[in-house]
Formats: structure tokens, sequence, C-alpha cells
């Protein structure tokens, strides 16, 4: 979930690499919108995003029952949250640049896919 089109192809490359299938997002009120019908396995996510921002999304995300398995990765430019943010166990804030081999041994660790 990210309004920057190559950061999205890059990440969403990444992750079909790794077995995943990808569903893009544009905005948060997009996000919002597929996550009432989805359970992911995991969520990269910008919070700056526009329409609804990341945190609102993330909230979003936090508050339904059947999202509670759902690992978020933070994306973002944004590094006032970094140290506040309240994320649950397994989920993880990286601020941008940060390179897609770095997000691929995360998800590798946490997820145990194998790696392309």
């Amino acid at each position: 979930m990210d309004d920057d089109t190559p950061s999205r192809k890059i990440y969403g490359g990444m992750l079909a690499r790794l077995g995943f299938n990808v569903t893009e997002a544009v905005d948060g009120e997009h996000a919002i919108s597929l996550l009432e019908s989805s359970q992911p396995e995991v969520i990269l996510l910008d919070l700056l995003l526009p329409k609804v921002n990341g945190l609102q999304v993330l909230d979003y995300i936090y508050s339904r029952a059947h999202l509670e398995t759902t690992h978020v990765i933070i994306i973002t430019a944004h590094t006032t949250y970094k140290h506040t943010l309240q994320l649950r166990d397994g989920d993880r804030y990286y601020t941008k640049p940060v390179p897609p081999g770095e997000i691929r041994e995360y998800l590798v660790e946490i997820l145990q896919v194998s790696p392309s």
C-alpha cells in the first residue's frame, strides 16, 4: 500500500518472487476497501498515503479480528513515529529507502518462506 508506483512495483515484484499473491492499493481508502474482504499474510504499508493516511489504515488493521495474524511492514519516509508507534509482535518499521533484500530476509525469517 503505497501511492508511489515505483515502490509498489519493486516491493510487489519481490513479494511475487517469494510466492505471494500481490494486490496493490494506491491510497488508504482503497487499502481499507480491499482489507474488508481479505486476509493477507503480510501488508507493506506506507504512512504517507492520500485520502486515508497509513496510521488510520494501521488502526483499521489492528482493530479487525480477521487481520490479527497479518504481519504489517511499514516502509515509509516518515520518521516521526519510528520509536513511538506501538506495533504488534512480528511487525516492522523501516525508513525509506530500504533495500528490498532486507524486507525479503525478514519475510523469509518470520513467515518461513523459501528465498528466491
